[in-house]
């Protein structure tokens, strides 16, 4: 199927206003193909290879400035949770399957970093790499391991709880008085599966979090019609200056929205329309060159397989396609966030059309 073609069915099935669930009922579920699930296996092996004694995974630790990630390379408590996640989606648990010692180890380092107030922090990462670390401890919950991390993400959630500020969102740091939707959207999606594993979210913090993603979207009565749809990276006031508008911001924010509470929400529904358009697509070089291809990618992925139905069956084939081009020969992708980071979401972004066994 071709890109255009693709995104055509995409884009239909959104603008048609049927609810995901029951297009989901009509339409075939997007496969896996044989070539994916080889490079699934050969980014998996990579990542195994490139995992530290300990079990974490180095990475630059800091921040996005614009267009490039300024920071040190250091002990990512953020690459060694989404290389986790990596191994849950290929199928390894805790000890158990074909990474399962490298995911047991994974986990062992993330739990280590758990300070006394619950913040999962090293080597001056922020709470960036603590809402990827929640979300990986919930994942690792969901699929068995409650008893052994439940602890440390009840701490991990009270932490979030604590960090939220006035405006009910999230910045880098604990406490800050501004927020993004970056890390805001990030923080809702941990929070929710989270909750999904059996740990208590205190439902005000959950409702301030999405009543901020909300306000951060770029409504239909907008006037520039080509920016609605998307999600603003910072809501500065009201009548707010503008900040940027980007295709991975939107897909976080709808990831948050779609896999929380909200996805019927005329935010939610605008922001999958907003995913689907070509004129917002990332361009296939930003895969190698920016910070935010696979990050998006791995939002969007996530956020169209719930809504499901023609939307989802119409983008997965086609950015799977995508991913695959960007392979390396010795099974790693490479951004500018560094090769491990990237290599696990393209992993997760390949994994996310498998079907529970």
């Amino acid at each position: 199927m071709s890109r255009r073609t693709s995104i055509a069915i995409a884009l239909a099935a959104l603008l048609s206003g049927v609810p995901g669930a029951a297009l989901a009922q009509d339409a075939k579920p997007p496969a896996v193909s044989e070539a994916a699930e080889k490079a699934i296996r050969a980014g998996l092996d990579h990542l195994a290879k490139a995992q530290k004694e300990d079990g974490r995974f180095d990475a630059l630790i800091g921040r996005k400035v614009n267009a490039a990630v300024e920071g040190v390379k250091g002990r990512s408590v953020a690459t060694t949770a989404v290389a986790g996640l990596a191994f849950l989606a290929g199928g390894s648990t805790p000890g158990k399957g074909p990474h399962g010692a490298n995911l047991d180890r994974a986990v062992t380092w993330i739990l280590a970093q758990s300070r006394d107030d619950g913040f999962l922090v090293a080597d001056g990462s922020n709470v960036y790499g603590h809402a990827f670390a929640t979300l990986f401890l919930a994942e690792v919950a969901a699929a068995g391991a409650g008893e052994r991390v439940k602890p440390a993400l009840a701490k991990a959630v009270a932490f979030l709880a604590k960090a939220q500020n006035d405006k009910g969102g999230w910045r880098y740091l604990p406490g800050a008085e501004d927020a993004d939707i970056s890390v805001t959207s990030t923080c809702v999606v941990a929070l929710a599966r989270a909750r999904d594993a059996g740990v208590e979210v205190p439902a005000p913090t959950m409702e301030r979090a999405i009543a901020y993603v909300k306000g951060s979207w770029v409504g239909d009565d907008y006037p520039n019609p080509r920016y609605r749809g998307l999600f603003w990276y910072q809501v500065i006031d009201r009548p707010f200056t503008s900040s940027r508008l980007s295709f991975a911001l939107t897909a976080a924010a709808v990831d948050a929205l779609a896999n929380a509470d909200a996805p019927d929400s005329k935010e939610c529904r605008g922001g999958l329309r907003a995913l689907v358009d070509p004129a917002w697509r990332p361009p296939v070089w930003r895969l190698k060159n920016s910070f935010d291809y696979f990050y998006g990618h791995f939002h969007a992925a996530r956020a169209l397989r719930r809504s499901g139905g023609e939307t989802w069956a119409g983008w997965y084939p086609d950015v799977a396609a995508e991913v695959l081009s960007g392979q390396r020969e010795d099974g790693s992708w490479e951004d500018l966030v560094g090769r491990e980071h990237a290599t696990a979401m393209a992993v997760l972004i390949l994994a996310s059309a498998r079907r529970p066994e």
